[in-house]
């Protein structure tokens, strides 16, 4: 009787994703097209569309800086950073900003499979070595998940820990508060309302150090409050994002 029903549930769930697939079949996350069976992620010469990372690149948050003479990006040279340092995959161009916003306002979740395994290809090596014990989402408001019904960190999140086979907790991080749109706030003012709307939560015990991700890192107020606040917990973070703005 209990394989039957295993079986009848199993049937259920793989019709859900059939019927899914039609509603929202697999798009191309650069140009919207559609994916034909066994296309992968994206169209091969959609590649050519994406403006990865590329050096000189700052030494803390990851940005393409200008000339080689520089160490620091001019944020981080003026701010203090409480992460190791960050691993940015793409220039938040047009292209990147497109995906991103398929991804948080079009219901575009395949997006994030998509930037989260782009972003493991890109910092593999680097990963590997930095003994992370798990990877922490940068958390929304119960809110803003209530609207969208997802948070776009955490999915991004669930793809990079399953490309380096890393375990992701959603919980290490919680947003108490939704904040202001950050666009209309300076630097300043950014760090200070995203540091009184995020807190620690639920520490499991041997919890050293952590790998922090996001989709969007900007003037860096987000990572450095999810940052500070685990330094606080004595837990030392990297942070890695699917795209970063530039420099200039």
């Amino acid at each position: 009787m209990n394989n039957t029903k295993g079986t009848a549930a199993a049937a259920v769930t793989a019709a859900a994703g059939i019927v899914a697939g039609y509603i929202f079949p697999p798009v191309c996350p650069v140009c919207g097209g559609l994916l034909a069976s066994g296309e992968g992620a994206v169209h091969r010469d959609c590649l050519d569309r994406l403006s990865f990372v590329r050096a000189p690149a700052c030494s803390c948050c990851g940005r393409q800086i200008i000339t080689g003479h520089q160490r620091l990006c001019y944020d981080c040279s003026h701010s203090p950073r409480h992460f190791i340092r960050n691993f940015p995959a793409l220039n938040y161009d047009d292209t990147a900003r497109r995906i991103i916003a398929d991804l948080k306002y079009r219901n575009r979740r395949g997006h994030a499979a998509f930037l989260g395994r782009l972003m493991a290809c890109c910092y593999r090596e680097e990963l590997a070595g930095a003994h992370i014990d798990c990877i922490v989402p940068v958390p929304i408001s119960e809110s803003r998940r209530r609207d969208r019904r997802y948070n776009q960190a955490e999915l991004i999140a669930d793809a990079l820990g399953e490309e380096l086979s890393l375990p992701v907790n959603p919980h290490i991080l919680i947003r108490s508060k939704k904040t202001k749109a950050m666009k209309e706030l300076g630097a300043g003012d950014r760090l200070t309302e995203i540091k009184n709307a995020i807190e620690a939560g639920d520490i499991p015990d041997g919890i050293k150090r952590v790998l922090i991700v996001d989709d969007i890192y900007t003037t860096g107020a987000t990572m450095e409050a999810c940052a500070y606040i685990l330094w606080q917990k004595g837990i030392e973070s990297y942070a890695a994002c699917a795209c970063i703005g530039s420099d200039y």
